[in-house]
């Protein structure tokens, strides 16, 4: 990880060429990942029970600026988890990216609303849970961050993001329906190419 970073430190004060900016017919591509290992130890009066599940996150969006700053960002992300159904969500974000011409560091805001067919974790277990086989999830998303110049039109991508799921489910027996809702904050960390330059 220390060879990463110092690999990024490096590229970003020995790249010379223009600072890539973000105007009006520029298309952003960005994406992040994750792959990992989650695991549940249960202990209770003698009764132990663990597990561990590898997870794969992927999300990719594309950013079509309609004015400086201001982009249009389609999402469509997956989530999979080692015995259980994947899940996804698609989200139609808007964006502002402030970039000083000449500056390497440009902070943005997004917000969006989309669906899913999931959350990406179910509380108490560390799981991705699927909750329907339709794309009847709400979903509002708010995030914002920095992008950093690494070389040429690369950026490094940083982002706090807050996700709120929403839905509502009909038991067979109840004559009322009985609403959910989670909430899902983190830190996204990827990579945006921008093109048209």
């Amino acid at each position: 990880m220390r060879t990463l970073v110092a690999v990024v430190a490096l590229s970003a004060f020995i790249c010379s060429g223009s600072i890539a900016q973000f105007r009006k017919g520029n298309v952003e591509l960005s994406m992040n990942a994750s792959l990992g290992s989650r695991s549940i130890k249960v202990s209770s009066r003698g009764y132990e029970d663990s597990e561990s599940y590898n997870f794969v996150y992927f999300g990719v969006s594309s950013g079509i600026f309609v004015t400086q700053g201001l982009s249009i960002e389609p999402e469509i992300a997956f989530m999979a988890m080692e015995k259980q159904f994947p899940t996804w969500y698609f989200l139609g974000n808007v964006s502002y990216t402030y970039a000083n011409e000449g500056a390497k560091l440009a902070p943005f805001i997004r917000a969006g609303i989309g669906v899913s067919n999931g959350i990406p974790v179910l509380p108490g277990t560390m799981a991705v849970f699927r909750t329907t086989d339709n794309l009847d999830l709400q979903v509002l998303n708010i995030g914002g961050g920095v992008k950093y110049q690494i070389a040429g039109a690369t950026y490094l991508r940083a982002e706090a993001n807050y996700k709120h799921y929403s839905w509502s489910r009909t038991l067979y027996a109840a004559s009322s329906s009985t609403d959910y809702s989670y909430g899902d904050l983190g830190l996204l960390i990827g990579l945006s190419v921008l093109l048209g330059e």
